[in-house]
């Protein structure tokens, strides 16, 4: 069975659009998680999406570019297919609390998976 990763941006997404694509997407047989080695399912990065069957790349580059025509925007595609594994990397960061009360998002401490 292949593994495939589609990866869709917006360009000038408007408030809601990329609901819709994550809708459209997980209509089209996609995921936005993977099963990682030890058995745990781990949410990809925003925009990122699996699926894993008897495709090949034009299958999936079809059924994503069916899926971001219904946003109504302007859009990039990149299709890549998993050959020899997958690595997957997730940085838990602790937020300092004077950076979020202004609003920002400042990273301080952290903890690393791999």
């Amino acid at each position: 069975m292949a593994r495939f990763t589609a990866r869709i941006e917006l360009i000038l997404p408007q408030q809601g659009d990329y609901n819709i694509l994550h809708d459209e997407m997980e209509h089209e047989g996609f995921t936005r998680t993977i099963i990682g080695d030890d058995g745990d399912e781990y949410h990809l990065p925003d925009a990122e999406y699996n699926k894993i069957g008897e495709f090949n790349k034009s299958d999936i580059m079809a059924a994503a570019k069916r899926a971001a025509n219904n946003t109504a925007r302007h859009f990039r595609i990149l299709i890549t297919e998993e050959i020899g594994g997958r690595s997957w990397y997730k940085k838990l960061v602790a937020l300092n609390k004077k950076s979020t009360e202004a609003g920002l998002k400042i990273y301080t401490s952290s903890y690393e998976l791999y």
